[in-house]
């Protein structure tokens, strides 16, 4: 996805399913292709927007941090669009150690669950 960036959404995704990762995915995942399908979607879409948000990076500490109340945080992820631009500063050498800023960023975000907070007591 990421060395496609260029192409648009529809382009991306009928691509990505064509290939042999997404194919080896399916068979690690077999009984959730509907959540892999969502996710290939989102990631498709999210890769043209990494650059439509704001953060700052962190050279030592390997990460991108965002704003959060007073201060900043790496803590806070906005989806795909952050390990994009993890992606994309990695490529940038913005990070102390592109290796150790990588190793958490890759991968499906799995949706766990959902709250209505008007139902919380």
């Amino acid at each position: 996805i990421w060395a496609n960036k260029s192409k648009t959404g529809g382009q991306l995704v009928a691509m990505v399913r064509k290939s042999n990762h997404y194919k080896k995915l399916l068979e690690a995942l077999p009984d959730f292709p509907a959540l892999v399908e969502h996710e290939v979607k989102r990631m498709c879409s999210d890769v043209s927007k990494y650059k439509d948000h704001k953060y700052i990076v962190r050279r030592e500490e390997n990460a991108i941090h965002y704003e959060e109340l007073d201060g900043t945080s790496a803590n806070l992820w906005y989806g795909y669009e952050t390990a994009f631009a993890y992606m994309h500063e990695a490529e940038q050498d913005a990070f102390a150690n592109k290796d150790d800023a990588l190793k958490w960023t890759l991968g499906l975000i799995v949706p766990c669950g959902s709250f209505l907070y008007s139902k919380i007591n």
